[in-house]
């Protein structure tokens, strides 16, 4: 467990200047082992937004998680492989929220995988300085309902069950075209919250599950340490020059996977430099596209090259199922990131530097 860990704060250090270190972390995501098989995704219930229009509460989901006051416990459930080996994360967090942008998670008790008090207390520093990437980006949500509905179906099984004293409307989503895993959602009708949220292989085999075992409307803020961005962005026209913002001029890919538009262009300085990070979006999943540029005599070194795109060179690995991909082509460092495959992060990463 500890050479996992080193393993992940090892991949975390990039990311961590920029508020996205959760998206480099090991034993984040579903990489291949599965469990728990549920409906395929050619099920009988109805696709909303090709025979009716979807259920209406879906317009609430972008901004429920800011807009609503809410507090509670949740358990998430994560199954990923090391070294080819399935293995389980499996542990309790309590998330606040106080309906005005500012939130805070913190983690509870590891059930899986077995941790030392030493193992524990560092988990538990690695996911609190990671709360914002899991408050915004980790679960399944709708970021953009009007893209979500060019690229996604969703179909509303019909079912009403129960999470955490509050009932739930059972809705699954498929991105149209097909692709590696889909999500079942328990939606809360009242505050378009997600209660419960599964994502599953294209077998319906369980990937992750994140959900509600505690929720109430009227939380007790008493000794909570709510905040917004760790980091205050700055917002990038990445039309046009950037320099006076951020030190340099951001390189922008031309070249996008399908169904993704720009989301937000931002410069953050984490303390030790400047960065651009740019968000794409489909609707419900995020690509992110991050660079810095490092002052003259600085950035020396080789780095392990896994791919030759010219005379530059990029670093591929695989976050359970994120792709990621940390250029440095002289002064500049890149990081590309999302859930999609390998060949369309390439050809966004090389259209960005060429």
């Amino acid at each position: 467990m500890k050479d996992l860990l080193d393993t992940a704060l090892d991949r975390c250090r990039i990311a961590r200047c920029i508020g996205l270190l959760a998206l480099c972390a090991a034993p984040l995501g579903g990489c291949g082992s599965s469990v728990d098989a549920g409906p395929s995704p050619g099920s009988n219930a109805q696709n909303a937004t090709a025979g009716s229009p979807p259920p209406p509460f879906l317009d609430n989901i972008p901004d429920a998680p800011t807009r609503v006051a809410y507090g509670g416990q949740r358990h998430v459930l994560v199954h990923y492989t090391v070294a080819g080996a399935p293995s389980t994360l499996e542990y309790d967090e309590n998330v606040w929220s106080d309906g005005h942008g500012n939130f805070t998670i913190v983690p509870g008790q590891v059930t899986s995988p077995p941790m030392t008090t030493e193992q524990a207390q560092f988990f538990a520093i690695l996911q609190e300085s990671r709360d914002g990437f899991f408050y915004r980006h980790r679960d399944f949500r709708i970021r953009d309902l009007r893209l979500f509905l060019q690229n996604w179906s969703v179909s509303d099984t019909g079912q009403q069950e129960t999470v955490a004293g509050r009932v739930g409307s059972v809705l699954e989503f498929r991105r149209i075209g097909g692709a590696a895993t889909w999500y079942r959602a328990w939606i809360d009708p009242q505050t378009g919250l997600v209660l419960r949220a599964e994502e599953r292989d294209a077998g319906g085999q369980l990937v992750s599950r994140v959900e509600f075992s505690t929720f109430t409307l009227t939380p007790d803020f008493t000794g909570v340490a709510l905040h917004g961005d760790r980091f205050a962005p700055t917002p990038l026209d990445s039309l046009t020059d950037t320099t006076a913002k951020i030190g340099f001029q951001v390189r922008v890919p031309s070249i996008l996977p399908k169904g993704y538009r720009l989301e937000s262009a931002e410069g953050l300085n984490d303390g030790t430099g400047n960065w651009a990070r740019l968000a794409y979006g489909d609707g419900v999943e995020q690509v992110f596209f991050l660079e810095t540029h490092l002052p003259p005599g600085q950035g020396g070194g080789t780095t392990p090259t896994d791919v030759d795109i010219g005379p530059k060179s990029v670093r591929i690995f695989r976050v359970g199922p994120w792709t990621v991909l940390q250029g440095r082509f002289n002064q500049d460092r890149v990081i590309v990131l999302g859930k999609v495959d390998e060949t369309s992060l390439l050809r966004m990463l090389k259209s960005a530097i060429h």
